[in-house]
């Protein structure tokens, strides 16, 4: 049990990867694997992410799509058919599944969604107030051609249901 031990501290001190196919039982040296655009590196196969373990790396292919990735396309991704562990992700924080022209794997980040809200302010859209100018339609009288002496309010406040008081 002691070399078992051993072993695991001497490939976590390596910082070696672990293949996410196969149970885990492979690791490869970080300078060895060439990991494609999606982060994933096969060698015969034996499949390895530079994002972690399946889990992790199957929420961070979904975090980084537009639109989230079906069941098909994360197959094609990964190498994997969807049956071995698509159902994994039934309670997975930040992906559901939704029966849509088959199983879709969604993206679900609520917390991504409040920083970019929170990032949107007043403030930030519009560092000055903006002023608002009213004028009236008609200036004359069309009856005299007399010039109007009307006064309206000069300052107005607008509020927007998205943004609030200006």
């Amino acid at each position: 049990m002691i070399k078992a031990i051993t072993a695991q501290a001497k490939l976590k001190l390596w910082k070696t990867y672990t293949s996410y196919t196969q149970n885990g039982k492979y690791y490869t040296l970080p300078e060895i694997p060439q990991f494609d655009i999606h982060g994933i590196w096969q060698f015969k196969k034996v499949a390895f992410s530079k994002h972690g373990n399946l889990k992790k790396t199957i929420i961070k292919l979904v975090a980084s799509s537009s639109a989230g990735l079906t069941g098909k396309q994360l197959c094609e991704l990964l190498g994997l058919s969807p049956q071995s562990f698509l159902h994994h992700f039934c309670d997975c924080p930040g992906i559901w599944r939704k029966k849509h022209a088959g199983f879709r794997a969604l993206k679900l980040f609520k917390g991504v969604v409040e920083r970019l809200i929170a990032g949107v302010s007043i403030n930030i859209l519009l560092p000055e107030t903006p002023t608002i100018h009213f004028y009236p339609e008609i200036q004359k009288c069309q009856a005299c051609d007399t010039k109007f002496h009307v006064h309206k309010t000069s300052e107005k406040t607008v509020v927007t249901m998205d943004i609030g008081t200006f």
